[in-house]
């Protein structure tokens, strides 16, 4: 009885010797370690896209400098003057608000571009149909579109504020503004606005 003891034994024995190798198995799950991080490093640059993120344009001062995220530096004297300049130090805009370039202040200028961008973010033609002079001039490239009223222009939304166009107005920072002949310029040139003191108002969009 006790030699078959001993050969159950060594029969146990040689049964887990093979029984060892799959031990490494469960270092098996340890290479998906490695896509943890490659999935998440795409989402990174997604965060940064935060500049777009909305303001209170009450924080503009009435002089002195503004930061953007970007490095973009905006300053403003006490005469009107708004100066952009690239964080590499290049100038990339100048320009006169106020009583020197028609009437309405820089900050009145920001804040009726963000109003616009939220109107037109909202993708609601009556809300942005408010913002706009009419008749609204529309350049196509070609022979320029004046559109007479309101009717017409929520009717024609899609034509005359199409999503190349939508996306260039949102992607715009709003605090970056060229002023001339008692204008307004957004972003690239996509749109211009223009009025008083007490009030702006689309009066071109650039397709």
């Amino acid at each position: 009885m006790c030699l078959l003891a001993v050969m159950l034994a060594l029969g146990c024995g040689a049964e887990g010797e093979p029984a060892a190798p799959p031990a490494p198995a469960p270092a098996a799950p340890a290479p998906a370690a490695p896509a943890s991080p490659s999935v998440q490093a795409p989402a990174a640059p997604t965060a940064s896209a935060a500049p777009a993120a909305p303001f209170d344009p009450a924080t503009i001062p009435a002089t002195g400098r503004v930061t953007l995220p970007d490095g973009l530096t905006i300053d403003i004297t006490a005469e009107g003057q708004v100066t952009v300049t690239a964080a590499d130090g290049g100038m990339v805009s100048q320009s006169v608000f106020g009583a020197g370039g028609g009437g309405f202040s820089y900050r009145q200028s920001v804040t009726f571009m963000l109003d616009l961008q939220q109107r037109v973010k909202a993708g609601d033609p009556a809300m942005v149909a408010d913002l706009m002079d009419f008749p609204l001039r529309v350049n196509t490239g070609g022979k320029p579109r004046m559109v007479k009223n309101r009717e017409v222009f929520i009717r024609d939304y899609a034509q005359i504020l199409p999503s190349s166009v939508t996306a260039r107005v949102l992607s715009a920072d709003p605090r970056v503004l060229f002023c001339r002949m008692e204008q307004v310029m957004l972003g690239d040139g996509v749109l211009w606005a223009g009025g008083d003191a007490t009030i702006l108002r689309v009066q071109s969009i650039n397709l």
